[in-house]
This record gives structure tokens, C-alpha cells and sequence, in this order.
């Protein structure tokens, strides 16, 4: 046996095997495989033992980096990443971009992670998202966590508390209509009755809808600015009321002083 290397189309072969041009094969089998064994696979890579966990097993550059490498433990690196049957690398936004063949309003999963039991997060087509915890109402875990460098700024956590340092709502329109002149304010009366027969502020929801449906935080800003807003209103007329009260109590005293001196006279 003759230990030389062999060179097609080149007469300075650099290894066994140095082919100059296109290598045409119905299948491949790299490293520790047995080549009789590689059942369908058109592509077969299998490292040695020796190799140490961290060590590459398969890399591709272009002239000037790696753009992707596999190691012996399967963890992979990639510059970028386009998948899905509308990828395509020069017009994608990030390091990794997924576009499926999907309409926007086509139901399906675009991105899934899944642990041995079921899924735990997953991206759908129309661009929402969900989570999944594995735990019981009863647990106080972190669902779903943002953190910036100096604190966490939002969190939602497995018993539906959630956490934030601020929260902004944008409506359309606030309660300062209750000040117009045309605002049709229900006398107290009429409120006293309301509360006697359905139990709950008028406009305001009742306690059943409350914990059957929740609340819109909107909403109910806005409904409750419009009470204490209605309230102000009612503590003005209030006030012009005892003011005019104190005008003829005051003048009723003047009266019963000008008689009590006339009497003594």
C-alpha cells in the first residue's frame, strides 16, 4: 500500500483526496460513520470520540469569517438566519427572519419551543404570541419577565398579577363633558333611587359583570373621573346652598335681635 495523495484536476494534490472542480454524489458519509449505514440519509456526519464537546465538527466561511459552525455537543452558530418558504436574506430585518408562505389573516404557528410535555411558547402568522407555564393556579412564578440594566419594568405572573412601574392608557375622550352647561346631571334623588333598586352608581358596571367579564383600565379611568367629576358639581350646588341658608339665617338672626330690642323698649 502506497500512502499518496491523489489530485483531479490538479497535479498538486493537498490531501488524499483533491478534487479542482464540481463532485457529483448521491450520498456523503463524514467522519466516525460507517458508510454502509447511513440508511436514506443523503448527508451523514458522525465526529470521533476523542473530540472534546466545544470542538467544531462542521464550519463554513466566506472570505473573511465563519458565517456557521456546529459543535460536537449540536449547538450551532449563524451569522443570520432566514427560514420559511418567503426568506430571503437580503431584504430581512434581523438576525434571524422567519416568513412563512401565510397571509396575514391565515391561522398558523410561525415559531414554537416546546419542553417534553407541551409547547412553552409560540409566535403565531397574524403576529401574536402566547406562553405557557407548567404550573398550578396556586404558584406565584414569573410567567413573563422584561428587565432593563438597573430593575424590571414588567411582569406577569403565573396567578394573573402583573407588575409594572407605570401603566399609560390613550383614549379619545375624557369626562370634562360632564361640565357643560347641555350635561344632564341626575338629581340626588334620582341617584338615591337608582342605588336602592339595581345596587350599583348609574353608567358604573355591577359587581356580577365585574367578576364574570373584568374591566377595561380605559374605561373605567374614565367612568370614575366622570363621578367624581358629577360629585364636584354636586358639592358646588351644595355649597351655593348653604351659602344661601347662612344669608337667611343671618338675616332671620338680625330679625329676632331687632325684635328681642324692641320688646325690652
Amino acid at each position: 500500500m502506497y500512502l499518496v495523495n491523489v489530485g483531479i484536476n490538479t497535479d498538486a494534490p493537498r490531501v488524499k483526496l483533491d478534487v479542482r472542480g464540481t463532485v457529483y454524489a448521491r450520498q456523503f458519509s463524514l467522519g466516525n460513520t460507517d458508510p454502509t449505514l447511513t440508511g436514506g440519509r443523503f448527508f451523514s456526519l458522525k465526529s470521533f470520540p476523542s473530540k472534546a464537546a466545544n470542538q467544531k465538527i462542521f464550519q463554513i466561511d466566506n472570505n473573511t469569517e465563519e458565517i456557521f459552525s456546529i459543535n460536537n455537543q449540536g449547538l450551532s452558530f449563524a451569522k443570520r438566519n432566514a427560514i420559511g418558504a418567503h426568506a430571503n436574506l437580503s431584504n430581512a430585518i434581523g438576525l434571524v427572519d422567519i416568513r412563512s408562505a401565510l397571509n396575514y389573516t391565515d391561522v398558523g404557528v410561525l415559531f414554537s419551543i416546546a419542553n417534553s410535555q407541551t409547547w412553552a411558547f409560540q409566535i403565531n402568522n397574524n403576529g401574536s404570541f402566547k406562553t405557557k407555564g407548567n404550573y398550578t393556579a396556586n404558584e406565584n412564578m414569573v410567567m413573563f419577565s422584561i428587565e432593563n440594566i438597573d430593575r424590571k419594568v414588567f411582569q406577569v405572573n403565573n396567578n394573573g398579577l402583573v407588575q409594572a412601574r407605570e401603566i399609560k392608557v390613550d383614549l379619545a375622550a375624557w369626562p370634562d363633558y360632564v361640565f357643560k352647561p347641555t350635561y344632564n346631571l341626575m338629581p340626588l334623588v334620582q341617584v338615591e333611587a337608582f342605588i336602592k333598586t339595581f345596587k350599583h352608581l348609574p353608567n358604573v358596571l355591577d359587581a356580577k359583570t365585574v367578576e364574570t367579564d373584568g374591566i377595561n383600565l380605559g374605561e373605567m379611568s374614565k367612568l370614575s373621573f366622570e363621578k367624581i367629576e358629577e360629585l364636584t358639581l354636586y358639592a358646588i350646588e351644595q355649597n351655593k346652598m348653604i351659602e344661601t341658608l347662612k344669608i337667611l339665617l343671618e338675616a332671620q338672626n338680625k330679625r329676632i335681635e331687632s325684635l328681642e330690642k324692641q320688646s325690652k323698649n
